[in-house]
């Protein structure tokens, strides 16, 4: 095996030691009553005493119902350390692979060493940057998600590094078919658990064609005969499932309900009026915005200015130009629910009341090390 290979094999068990052992750190001090986690615990419970499967959401809990069926394993807090240190692994795990996909695409000239541990770092950053609050407690991202069906956001980081591998980067077709397959198979998994987090991957979706338009056609022209009949295939497998799953179950946005009760000029209002309403508070800015969000926003406006100004003199930069943009476009998704048309536009897509999640489809936690290392090889020239 080569030493490249070795490497890269220890760089991976050491991320998962690392996910693996911060998931048991952190496990069981959000069991308060009464949050969510104890409703999703005792719906498992009752899938297998008494076969009662929910209506939503049931592939989660039908998975983990038949999981502790299987290992024989009954202890109500023992299910809850299991998820709980399993799925945040998974979300470790997810977010470092796609901050390093992310990094190692947007400088041309980075060691993979460095883009090791600033992927490490990016992974430190989101652990701790996303965070809420409800009634008497404050708490990051992990601490109230993972026991819960929205496993589906490490899903979303996932098959985001996977679509730019699959485009940006040189890798053999059968790794590429590979890929796509896992990209459509947690496509799947997001639209039958939790579809918000695929609406996120869409969104990243249409960022990158629109920014690498030439490399999309590039892409399908070169790969037609096989692309087609899979976009339509998919197209036709997510119409389905989203007609089954969510249309028959009043799960469809907002918007198609407001466009058939009163047109445009009612969409128009709901937006400005919802949009209103979360900058005035129900955005919940005051519950996820915080100092190092404001210190990472701060980093990405120098790293732009200075980028822009070595442009402007033609200057050497090991950044990719269009990749940066998009980076930084990545980064800024922070800034919809604080924004009153950006938010009352994405009230009417999913709802009022979940508009601020989406402060955690933002990539701001990989602008930190992607900010430390671009100043200091400017440092070092």
């Amino acid at each position: 095996m080569s030493n490249a290979g070795t490497n890269h094999q220890l760089h991976f068990f050491y991320l998962l030691l690392l996910a693996t052992f911060i998931s048991i750190l952190l496990t069981n001090p959000f069991l308060r009553f009464p949050y969510d986690i104890w409703w999703q615990l005792m719906t498992i419970d009752d899938i297998y005493r008494f076969h009662k499967i929910p209506s939503i959401r049931r592939l989660w809990f039908y998975f983990w119902a038949n999981f502790f069926i299987f290992f024989s394993i009954h202890d109500f807090f023992m299910r809850a350390k299991i998820i709980h240190v399993i799925q945040t692994t998974i979300s470790l795990s997810a977010v470092f692979i796609f901050s390093k996909v992310l990094m190692r695409n947007l400088f041309e000239k980075i060691p993979k060493i460095t883009l090791n541990y600033l992927s490490y770092w990016a992974m430190i950053t989101w652990l701790t940057i996303y965070a809420t609050f409800s009634m008497y407690y404050h708490h990051v991202w992990i601490m109230w998600y993972s026991v819960s069906y929205q496993i589906t956001l490490a899903f979303f980081w996932y098959c985001t590094a996977l679509t730019l591998i699959v485009f940006f980067e040189r890798k053999s077709w059968p790794i590429k078919v590979f890929y796509t397959i896992q990209i459509l198979f947690f496509c799947t998994m997001m639209l039958l658990i939790h579809p918000m987090e695929l609406a996120y991957y869409f969104l990243y979706l249409l960022l990158v064609l629109a920014l690498f338009p030439d490399t999309f056609l590039g892409f399908l022209k070169n790969k037609f005969l096989i692309i087609a009949p899979a976009i339509l295939i998919v197209s036709g497998a997510i119409y389905y499932i989203f007609k089954t799953y969510y249309i028959h179950r009043d799960k469809v946005p907002p918007f198609f309900q407001l466009l058939k009760n009163g047109g445009w000029s009612l969409v128009y209002n709901k937006v400005i009026n919802n949009g209103q309403v979360l900058i005035n508070g129900a955005n919940r800015a005051a519950a996820s915005i915080n100092e190092l969000m404001i210190v990472i926003l701060v980093v990405a406006i120098l790293i732009f200015a200075d980028f822009i100004r070595r442009k402007f003199l033609h200057q050497n930069t090991d950044l990719n130009c269009r990749f940066f943009l998009l980076t930084i476009i990545f980064a800024s998704l922070v800034c919809i629910p604080l924004v009153k048309l950006t938010a009352g536009i994405a009230s009417v897509i999913f709802s009022l009341s979940v508009v601020n999640r989406i402060y955690y489809c933002s990539s701001l936690y990989v602008i930190l090390p992607i900010g430390v290392y671009y100043f200091w090889n400017l440092f070092e020239e």
